[in-house]
């Protein structure tokens, strides 16, 4: 929670904290013209990197105007340019104290409580310092509470408008130049304190001066920082994957170039089903899988014909589709939206929206509709539900999920860093959605009236991770199921109860769980996930007709199947997926690899019968065999969209509906009419 301290208090804090450190050490050594030296050095290390983030911030626009998302705002919007300077300013003091700090332990032949007495000094002022500039620099802008001090003194950003990578980018290479000031500024002041600058005589053979011994602490020093750091790049990239920052193609359209306000054309009819309805996050049964159509395996012969293409408001959001009309989510400038159109034109039907905007890794919403009973329910990325009557578009109620959780935004931006993945699922007559929560009044799910969207029950008490809740039927009963941010669990339709719960490591904010439970059986569920956790099978099971249910693991390889944010399918007892990017074949038996080839890195699969269509993160459609015999069976291939493609597929028989965060495209499929 934040602290609401009044802003005279936080400068009075502030400033009696930085003063009384100076005073301190004035009182200590008064006069002492090193100590000039090294304050000096300090502050001109964090105006310098306040300076670079102030530069980069223009630089980046010049080179990239829609870069992010950000565009030409970047270099008037003085909130994003101040969070640059501030990052820049601390990283540089910070990074300045630390090294200056660290060279005079080495090198200064004082004892160890002076020594330690030096650290601190150099550490505490700086970072006094920096708390001082992060308070101040917003004055001159006119900014009247910049600064919270349950998010931390000394690290101050406008955590709505910049978006992850500025604030990596800014806070590592500000400390790269603090880290070459700080070398810098210990070197002079270790020299300035030697009695002489001239070399000692040596006084035996092989002797070393004591500038060739600093010159050697410093080679051993600088060697010691390159291995650490390369040990901890090498180790982030072993354990989390390449990173996802700084996409030089999201958001490739401007949103805000789109228009946001469309007529309504009426004419949608979702009350209607059909056969080839694909209403829900991954189609009917959350499985990924559509059994109904066969399709034609040569596309040299049969290739898909484009139907219609056009530009769509961003988000990582996939279609649902009933009767011939589709619904995703867009974001299009200042507002988020759920909009309805005509699958066999593209023409637009109904939009209804509402004044949000997320911009972390990308921008606009991450989840997907869900239509039942002709009405359509979504999901916003900062947790506004909605819904909608599909025909009309008429908004039929909504709720603040924050709000139902008394929670602050930046409590949900902290914990769920990558804002509501999570797509509603809908039963007979709830609309069951992920909540999260703070600690201690945490819910694993919240169910609404799916009629009135009046609260009916809360379930669980762990937090959320960026999957979705799926219903399946487990031991003869209907259960939800669901990955938390660290557990897998089965809950009780009507009432929300937690049946059983399994641990599946996991943070929200890194190594996220986000691909979905698998049924295998009425039994068993594969469960997969990247950042090398691999992948697992658990079973279902009671000791007698009444006891409650316990979970055994059938089988777990941390090597196979690491899904990072795409989903496995079955066919034939053998999972299917793309592990670490790279499609894999996995035995279910005994979790073991068939083979694994064909890099799409993180994109999108769905199962036709026994083809996999994949929609690559470069936006390529590959058609491939599956056969645990036969690797990487590629039947056909095709460049269907431009730019980053994290979106999922949707299928309406031999209609495919994909997208990104810039355009949608509708192919016609063809199919193998096969006698029944």
């Amino acid at each position: 929670m934040l602290i609401n301290i009044p802003y005279w208090a936080r400068i009075g804090l502030l400033i009696v904290f930085a003063v009384a450190a100076i005073l301190y050490d004035r009182l200590r050594r008064r006069g002492n013209t090193d100590r000039q030296w090294e304050y000096g050095f300090l502050f001109f290390a964090g105006i310098l990197g306040a300076v670079y983030g102030a530069l980069h911030d223009a630089i980046t626009v010049s080179l990239s105007p829609e870069y992010f998302e950000l565009g030409k705002r970047l270099t008037a919007d003085t909130k994003l340019t101040l969070s640059a300077m501030i990052l820049g300013a601390q990283a540089g003091f910070s990074a300045s104290a630390i090294a200056c700090a660290i060279w005079h332990y080495a090198l200064r032949k004082t004892p160890p409580p002076q020594r330690c007495h030096t650290m601190l000094r150099l550490i505490w002022v700086p970072f006094a310092m920096a708390g001082l500039f992060a308070l101040f620099m917003p004055l001159a802008f006119g900014h009247k509470d910049p600064l919270h001090l349950g998010t931390g003194l000394f690290f101050v950003m406008d955590r709505e408008a910049i978006v992850p990578f500025l604030a990596v980018w800014w806070t590592h290479l500000g400390s790269y130049i603090g880290l070459v000031l700080g070398l810098l500024t210990a070197i002079v002041i270790s020299i300035r304190r030697s009695p002489s600058r001239q070399p000692e005589p040596n006084t035996s053979r092989g002797a070393m001066t004591k500038r060739q011994r600093r010159w050697r602490l410093l080679k051993w020093l600088g060697s010691a920082v390159i291995i650490i750091v390369l040990a901890y790049l090498i180790h982030r990239r072993w354990m989390l994957g390449p990173g996802h920052f700084a996409y030089p193609d999201l958001g490739h359209t401007p949103d805000k170039s789109l228009p946001s306000e469309r007529p309504s054309r009426g004419g949608a009819e979702l009350k209607i089903t059909t056969p080839d309805d694909f209403p829900e996050f991954l189609g009917a049964g959350r499985l990924s899988a559509v059994d109904h159509i066969t399709l034609e395996p040569d596309w040299q012969k049969h290739p898909p014909r484009e139907v219609w293409r056009q530009p769509v408001g961003a988000g990582w959001s996939a279609f649902s589709i009933v009767n011939g009309f589709a619904v995703t989510m867009e974001q299009r400038g200042y507002r988020e939206e759920t909009s309805c159109y005509e699958l066999h034109s593209g023409k637009h039907q109904w939009t209804v929206g509402w004044a949000e905007r997320f911009t972390t890794m990308g921008t606009g919403p991450r989840s997907t509709p869900t239509i039942a009973n002709g009405r359509v329910y979504a999901l916003g990325a900062w947790g506004h539900l909605v819904c909608v009557d599909g025909n009309s578009g008429k908004v039929l109620w909504e709720r603040e999920l924050l709000n139902d959780m008394s929670m602050h935004w930046t409590d949900e931006n902290r914990d769920i860093s990558f804002g509501r993945c999570n797509s509603p699922l809908v039963t007979d007559d709830l609309v069951i959605v992920p909540g999260g929560g703070l600690k201690g009044s945490r819910a694993s799910l919240l169910a609404y009236d799916a009629a009135t969207g009046a609260p009916s029950w809360r379930g669980g008490e762990e937090q959320i991770s960026y999957s979705s809740p799926a219903l399946a039927e487990m031991l003869g009963k209907p259960q939800i199921l669901i990955v938390n941010e660290d557990t897998v669990a089965g809950h009780a339709v009507k009432t929300g109860e937690e049946l059983w719960s399994y641990p599946w490591p996991g943070n929200s904010d890194t190594d996220a769980n986000v691909s979905q439970p698998v049924p295998l059986s009425s039994s068993r569920i594969l469960i997969s996930k990247g950042y090398r956790r691999g992948a697992a099978v658990i079973e279902l099971f009671r000791n007698g007709p009444n006891q409650p249910i316990k979970v055994r693991k059938v089988w777990s390889n941390r090597s196979v199947l690491r899904t990072k944010f795409t989903n496995v399918v079955i066919w034939r007892s053998h999972a299917y997926g793309l592990s670490e990017g790279v499609l894999e074949c996995v035995d279910l038996i005994d979790g073991q690899r068939k083979w694994k080839a064909g890099r799409r890195r993180n994109g999108q699969i769905l199962r036709v019968k026994g083809h996999l269509l994949i929609l690559g993160e470069d936006g390529e459609l590959v058609l491939v065999g599956l056969d645990p015999q036969k690797p990487n069976n590629v039947l056909g291939r095709l460049q269907a969209l431009t730019g980053t493609t994290w979106n999922n597929i949707a299928l309406y028989g031999r209609f495919l509906l994909i997208r990104n965060g810039t355009e949608a495209v509708c192919y016609e499929l063809a199919t193998v009419n096969i006698p029944k």
